[in-house]
């Protein structure tokens, strides 16, 4: 390791890099304790106190960090316990590790050689289904899975998790007003460490017109005393998921400057055909190539440091399949609220294009619930609404495609919170994310993922966060005066999800098409294409949608152009 050097990206060594005679410790993000990000200085300092686990544990944010340990002859990697900074080994010959997968591909460590099963569950299955193992995209490469650290001695390797969170861990007794503030100030607070930490540089919050980042720019405003700058990000096109009218609200009580950036297909599709040489991974939705496009613009505008309201949503049980997995609860419990709450959830939520019924409840448990054991989630196949479109031989070599699930925690919807934390939600964006801050030289700042706040919403009742047909109770009572009220009255979640399905039939038509008929494509051997090909012209002439397969085709497509061909 004689020479060994680390540069942050304009080229200079940094504070986040330490060598001595007896360590190196390389950092990748920003581990906080309290309000302080610290140095690698401070972190060699903990380390030498106190060891590897606690170590892990005393520090908060995202962050992956490499201790290489001079004296015990020995490498330790530890990432941070929600995953928000992904880090990849190599156990070959020796061990290599990177914050990236392509850096590991590229030096040649190892045989450039692709994951069937990976590939095939991107190709076919919901994004989802890809996450939850240390298995990526190329076979031979790991990466370290969150709240875990490993270490490297004596050409073995060990694999330890520091933190969990506990299924037995009882929730909060206290009700009312008491409950209401204790739930403000532990936000409060988590958003006050977080602003003291980046405030070295002016700060912006990515608005949607969700709960999340409404309480954020509003917090930020009561702790700054002045109105926060705010950036959205929305389109042209009139689809149910623009919304915009709603942020204005939150800009109206919060902002100072408001910057409403407008997605164009044509700046997408010029992206696209060169978006794999800084990504190393296919991406998983339309939604992350929109937080790529709204953190370049926000660099451009001479941001550094970017607020957001990711990770609300688990704190308050804000997703949809939320509501489904309370009612396993309440049904398995046999509980009067049962028939009450999914009546209500009917009558709220059910829309004409999605219809909600008692229906639609029973197939969810039938696919997705084993009552055999209080909280415990079955494994399955999850194709998307086109089906297994595999070619038959691509299928039968990797087996089989059902997604992972986590243990039991006891009930169902603590143990979807841990599903959405370390499986589902959380994973598919991270490694994006991370490249996207290293390309702009930006830092996304999200409080909620604070473990003091992970903590409170794993402690908090289920009756506190959905009741009468509507999520997130406790911060439409606690949030008033914060956040807009429209926004918190707002009973339905809109969620950003860029309008690809109309852009595939007009604006990017030719380039999907020309994409989808190469030769390269037909020849790869994953898809039947006769189905695929009944599924292409389905979508594009509007009898049925299948926005996310052709997204996930076209994207796994360009990829492997870039990472397998060549």
């Amino acid at each position: 390791m004689k020479g060994f050097i680390v540069y942050d990206r304009q080229g200079k060594v940094n504070q986040n890099f330490i060598e001595n005679n007896k360590v190196k410790i390389i950092i990748s993000g920003a581990p906080l304790t309290g309000s302080k990000v610290q140095s690698a200085e401070t972190i060699f300092k903990i380390y030498a106190k106190y060891g590897i686990k606690i170590l892990a544990n005393k520090i908060d944010g995202g962050c992956s960090l490499t201790i290489i340990d001079n004296q015990n002859q020995s490498i330790n990697v530890i990432r941070d316990r929600i995953g928000l900074s992904p880090i990849y080994y190599v156990n070959h010959d020796g061990f290599s590790c990177s914050t990236n997968l392509g850096p590991i591909i590229k030096s040649g460590i190892i045989k450039n050689d692709y994951n069937k099963k990976v590939i095939g569950k991107y190709a076919s299955c919901n994004f989802r289904a890809n996450y939850g193992s240390d298995d990526t995209f190329f076979n031979g490469v790991k990466q370290v899975l969150p709240s875990n650290f490993i270490t490297y001695k004596k050409n073995k390797l060990f694999t330890k998790k520091y933190w969990t969170l506990e299924p037995n861990d009882n929730y909060l007794k206290f009700r009312g007003k008491k409950l209401s503030t204790y739930f403000y100030d532990r936000i409060k607070d988590s958003i006050k460490n977080y602003y003291y930490a980046f405030s070295n540089e002016k700060v912006v919050v990515a608005l949607s017109g969700g709960v999340d980042s409404g309480t954020i720019i509003g917090m930020l405003h009561e702790i700054s005393a002045q109105r926060v700058d705010a950036v959205s990000l929305s389109y042209e096109e009139n689809t149910e998921h623009d919304e915009s009218s709603l942020i204005k609200f939150s800009v109206r009580d919060h902002a100072r400057n408001w910057y409403d950036l407008k997605l164009d297909p044509m700046e997408l599709r010029d992206d696209m055909e060169t978006y794999y040489n800084k990504f190393d991974i296919p991406l998983a939705t339309i939604s992350i190539y929109g937080y790529d496009y709204l953190i370049r613009k926000i660099s451009e505008l001479g941001y550094k440091n970017i607020f957001t309201g990711a990770g609300g949503d688990y704190l308050q049980a804000g997703n949809y399949p939320c509501f489904l997995y309370y009612f396993a609860d309440l049904k398995l419990s046999k509980s009067q609220l049962y028939e009450k709450e999914v009546d209500l959830w009917i009558k709220n939520h059910g829309t004409e294009e999605f219809p909600k019924s008692i229906g639609t409840v029973e197939s969810f448990f039938k696919k997705n619930i084993d009552f055999s054991q209080p909280g415990k989630l079955k494994r399955r196949e999850l194709f998307l609404p086109s089906g297994n479109i595999l070619n038959k031989d691509f299928y039968r070599d990797i087996g089989d495609v059902r997604y992972n699930v986590v243990e039991s925690y006891g009930s169902y919807l603590r143990t979807y919170f841990a599903q959405e934390l370390f499986y589902e939600s959380v994973p598919p964006g991270v490694d994006a994310e991370d490249m996207i801050n290293w390309n702009y030289g930006t830092k996304m700042i999200s409080p909620f993922f604070s473990k003091s706040l992970i903590e409170l919403g794993w402690q908090l009742p289920p009756g506190q966060k959905i009741k009468n047909g509507i999520n997130k109770v406790l911060s439409r009572k606690s949030l008033a005066g914060t956040c807009a009220q429209e926004i918190l009255k707002r009973k339905q979640k809109s969620g950003f999800n860029a309008p690809f399905d109309m852009y595939i039939k007009s604006q990017l038509k030719d380039f999907a098409l020309d994409i989808l008929h190469s030769k390269s494509f037909v020849e790869r051997g994953i898809y039947n294409l006769k189905k695929f090909e009944k599924i292409k012209i389905d979508h594009i002439e509007g009898r049925e949608s299948h926005m996310m397969l052709l997204w996930q085709t076209i994207n796994l497509e360009l990829w492997m152009r870039a990472w397998v061909d060549n």
